[in-house]
């Protein structure tokens, strides 16, 4: 186990996020959804909400696109309960990697007709292609498997407050 990045970086990271969303949704601050992407996304997703001052609404969504460390296709278990129709969006995951798992996701909650739609993750992959929609993340990883904060190794580790590499 290899420390990447400590519980205080992401801390930083959560609290400046959480601050944007804030500042740019203040005047209209009734009209916010934020959505989960579970499993990963829930330790992110639970201090970022606890750090914008909104009435927000939350959602959850479970899709699953991983088969321990290898990607497969998407599959959407739960889809959201929301009407999400003229609302701001954010659609937040624990990483941004190929961007198939959060493309995917966009495309589909795009049809419900959000005002806007935009992606938060705490990482992304360094050499991943930032995507066209509007996008928000925090430190950016290499090539290195990532656990902790959220994320697994083989469903194990989640509960770790830093994150560690393989």
């Amino acid at each position: 186990m290899s420390l990447l990045i400590s519980k205080t970086v992401i801390g930083n990271h959560v609290r400046r996020m959480g601050n944007a969303i804030t500042k740019k949704h203040q005047p209209d601050m009734n009209n916010v959804v934020m959505i989960c992407l579970l499993n990963g996304g829930f330790m992110f997703f639970a201090d970022l909400i606890r750090e914008i001052d909104l009435n927000i609404q939350c959602d959850f969504m479970r899709v699953k696109s991983y088969n321990g460390q290898e990607q497969s296709d998407l599959q959407i278990i739960k889809d959201i309960e929301l009407n999400i129709e003229g609302k701001h969006v954010y659609i937040v995951d624990d990483f941004f990697d190929s961007g198939n798992t959060m493309n995917s996701v966009h495309t589909h909650l795009k049809s419900y007709n959000p005002s806007s739609l935009t992606a938060v993750t705490l990482l992304k992959r360094y050499r991943c292609k930032r995507p066209t929609y509007p996008f928000m993340y925090g430190p950016e990883v290499n090539k290195e498997w990532v656990y902790g904060y959220g994320m697994d190794n083989n469903d194990y580790c989640r509960n770790l407050k830093s994150i560690f590499k393989i």
